[in-house]
């Protein structure tokens, strides 16, 4: 991030936004917005694990933008692990976390689909016998 657009930011943006996402959990935007506020930082290795959740994990309808900006903060990581010494990484490994893979999306099974449509029309069923037998006279609520 430029300078002159880094100072626009308040000095606690990265606080205020993890409060917002406190608050609105789901809000897939302040979430990216999360990273991109990390990238800033130079916390690429966060940043990049939010756009990671972000892509895989969330929906979200700018979708080639998000993973535009998950590459060009991948492709900085990479470069920034490759000039990194041996010397520097600690002795008893890494200091954050592997990112687990992400989860693959249960698969649908028809057979669900089928119980669930069954199910709603018995529903359907039990209610247009209720109201034709009201309307003939020989339902438990008939007039």
């Amino acid at each position: 991030m430029a300078a002159a657009e880094r100072a626009k930011l308040p000095p606690d943006a990265l606080a205020i936004v993890q409060q917002m996402l406190f608050w609105y959990p789901g809000d897939t935007r302040l979430f990216w917005l999360l990273g991109e506020l990390y990238a800033a930082e130079g916390n690429v290795d966060a940043a990049f694990q939010i756009f990671d959740a972000c892509t895989w994990g969330r929906q979200y309808g700018n979708r080639r933008l998000l993973m535009e900006h998950r590459h060009i903060v991948d492709a900085f990581r990479q470069r920034q692990a490759a000039s990194r010494s041996p010397a520097d990484e600690p002795l008893l490994g890494p200091a954050s976390p592997q990112p687990a893979a992400p989860e693959e999306p249960a698969p649908i099974i028809m057979r669900s689909i089928a119980l669930y449509f069954v199910l709603v029309g018995l529903v359907a069923l039990v209610a247009l016998g209720r109201t034709v037998a009201r309307r003939l006279g020989r339902g438990p609520h008939a007039r």
